[in-house]
């Protein structure tokens, strides 16, 4: 209380007394803790739930649907293998971060392929595209890996193309990782049109990108998001018969050809048409390359349709053609090995990850192997 000029107690200036900030906002003020003490609240369960790389490596694309993200290094995980995954400049895995020049005066292989090509599970230096590049001769040939888990030939397209024309890379050929996958993967696809973002868009889509791997509420909303995409899909191409499409057995069983594989076709062969002609036009070499996964290789499918409708697009392309099913199926006795899981031992092939369709260190072994033959002829 205050007195006046007699010395009495001056009660009404004192109610007078005009109210500080938090007095005026009591409802603001409350309404701002809460928040702060919910964000920090947030931040903290997201330092627990959220998975230290998630999101690090991988991010959408304008163009080509999702991509790696530009000079990162995280530890990833496929399954219960852990491996160190690094990229560079141009968001391609390598061994390490880097800047790539877009122009060189050495000759630059470009490797295009999916999950096999870009090597998941497998450190850089285990993966066949890692020991190519350390065992090309001459040293001065360039190996990039272009290889992105999920691709197919409508990707391969768009992703080359916005190499050549946006980024304005330079390479000399290219070598294309059939997967079994890539056929019916074109299905997925058939209807995603790729879209060139504003810079507004891109400055959102970043801050965003930070909200998901720190914020809980943000991480599990994206992970909603990414259900609810899946489910989005149509009813066929979320199917058990799909994923066996997707897993090789489109090219072992009838139905899963007619279901999946004969109108996928119909998708890649247009999409790699594209590839090869933009190539061409380009002054670049086109090699393709087929492969089997551990399924194909467990059913021995040896004269497999994967193959016959890749050599003659090769053929009618008149482009170098490399079948690596022979490299793979040999023999019952020299390609499987005992795999002993749980007290249950049966037999697998030996070149790949057990119970799983990818590579193992050797199978990248001898695929690097063949291509350093075809690479380097006189070796």
């Amino acid at each position: 209380m205050t007195r006046d000029s007699n010395g009495d107690l001056d009660v009404h200036r004192d109610e007078a007394r005009a109210p500080n900030i938090f007095e005026r906002h009591k409802v603001k003020v409350l309404i701002l803790l809460n928040i702060a003490g919910l964000a920090t609240i947030d931040l903290i369960a997201g330092c627990f739930v959220i998975p230290r790389d998630h999101l690090k490596a991988l991010q959408p694309h304008p163009v080509y649907h999702h991509a790696l993200s530009p000079n990162v290094t995280a530890a990833s995980t496929y399954g219960s293998l852990r491996y160190k995954l690094s990229t560079n400049s141009l968001g391609f895995r390598d061994s390490s971060e880097r800047t790539v020049p877009l122009e060189s005066e050495n000759k630059r292989i470009l490797f295009i392929g999916d999950s096999f090509t870009e090597g998941v599970g497998a450190n850089w230096e285990e993966t066949f595209v890692g020991r190519v590049a350390h065992g090309i001769r001459p040293a001065s040939i360039e190996i990039l890996n272009g290889g992105t888990s999920g691709h197919c030939p409508k990707l391969y397209w768009l992703k080359t193309r916005f190499l050549i024309e946006a980024v304005r890379l330079e390479f000399d050929e290219v070598i294309v990782m059939i997967d079994s996958s890539d056929i019916p993967e074109e299905l997925k696809y058939e209807d995603y049109n790729p879209r060139v973002p504003s810079p507004a868009g891109r400055v959102l889509y970043q801050l965003g990108r930070i909200l998901r791997q720190r914020s809980f509420l943000a991480y599990s909303l994206d992970q909603f998001v990414r259900l609810r995409g899946k489910a989005g899909l149509p009813s066929h191409l979320q199917s058990e018969e799909y994923e066996d499409a997707i897993h090789g057995f489109w090219a072992l069983k009838q139905p899963l050809c007619d279901a999946y594989g004969i109108p996928g076709w119909k998708l890649a062969e247009m999409n790699m048409q594209k590839l090869v002609d933009l190539c061409k036009a380009n002054g670049a070499k086109v090699t393709i390359v087929v492969f089997p996964n551990a399924n194909q290789v467990q059913y021995r499918d040896s004269d497999s349709i994967q193959v016959r409708l890749w050599s003659s697009f090769a053929a009618k392309n008149s482009l170098p053609f490399l079948d690596l099913f022979p490299t793979f199926i040999t023999d019952p006795e020299s390609d499987l090995v005992m795999i002993h899981e749980k007290e249950i031992q049966y037999p697998y092939p030996k070149y790949y990850i057990p119970r799983d369709v990818h590579w193992n260190s050797e199978g990248h072994r001898i695929v690097a192997e063949e291509l350093l033959k075809y690479i380097n002829p006189a070796s």
